[in-house]
Formats: structure tokens, C-alpha cells, sequence
């Protein structure tokens, strides 16, 4: 069975935990310790209270669900470390240059990187319908052209 890491234990890894079918998450890593306890007291796995601890542990792949700015901090780390990494904050590749940087690592490390289709447009949020029932949902996306090398 596949061991997953998981870096980041809000919502969307809380859902993860919740619903895990196919895969062990025997690992999981936050900023915030009580959101990682929360995660392992669901899942049975083992929280880390440091970044190098975790990305060390016995973990086939990676799964981001905390933000753009843990993308940058610990994407390189993760495949550098021979794991693949699946990226819930697409925002984070809007960056032209860290991209080709990701791309890079990830050719020469022989890992490879996944872009969830929902996390894209937030589709991932339609989707909880199937799993848990929605009494209401109201979705706001709002991104910079800038982010996205655009001109306003």
C-alpha cells in the first residue's frame, strides 16, 4: 500500500485523513502541531514536529495541502529527497522560473510532481459533495493577473 506524507492538516487534509481509501498517510507535518495531531489521531500516523523529520520518514509520496508559500519552502526538499509530490497550491507554479526550477528537479531526481484537476479551479470543492453533504457552498476565486503574468 502506498505511505503518503501529508504537509499541511487543514481541510483539505482533514479530508484526505477522513476518506482514505488505497493509501496509509503515515505521516503527517503542519506548522500548527495541534492541527497535525488532530490528523494522525484520525489517521494512526506519526506527526512531525520539523520539516527534515518528516521529508526523512518512511513516505512514498508527498501530498501539499498547506499553501503556495509551502510550496516554495519544502517542493525542492521533496524531490530532492526522491519522493514524488502531489500539489494542492497550484498558485505556487503561476512563478515561471520556480516552476522550470521544480521541472528540473524532478527530471534529475527521477521524481515526478501531480497537479490535482481540482485543485486548479477549486473544482475539489464540488467534488466533497460526493463524500460529505454540502448545505451550502459559495465559491469566490479572485487571483492577480500578476500572479499569473498577466496584464490587468
Amino acid at each position: 500500500m502506498m505511505k503518503i506524507g501529508l504537509l499541511g492538516c487543514g481541510n483539505i487534509g482533514h479530508i484526505i485523513a477522513e476518506h482514505a481509501t488505497g493509501f496509509t498517510i503515515t505521516a503527517v507535518y503542519d506548522v500548527v502541531p495541534e492541527r497535525a495531531s488532530e490528523i494522525a489521531r484520525i489517521s494512526g500516523a506519526r506527526v512531525f514536529g520539523d520539516f527534515d523529520s518528516f521529508i526523512n520518514a518512511d513516505i512514498d509520496i508527498v501530498v501539499e495541502a498547506a499553501s503556495v508559500v509551502a510550496v516554495w519552502m519544502h517542493a525542492q526538499d521533496v524531490l530532492s529527497h526522491h519522493k514524488n509530490l502531489i500539489i494542492m497550491s497550484v498558485g505556487a507554479l503561476a512563478d515561471t522560473a520556480f516552476r522550470d526550477q521544480i521541472r528540473s528537479t524532478a527530471l534529475s531526481c527521477g521524481t515526478k510532481v501531480f497537479i490535482p484537476s481540482g485543485a486548479i479551479f477549486g473544482l475539489d470543492n464540488l467534488k466533497v459533495g460526493r463524500i460529505s453533504k454540502i448545505t451550502r457552498l459559495l465559491l469566490r476565486t479572485t487571483k492577480s493577473p500578476a500572479s499569473l503574468n498577466m496584464k490587468a
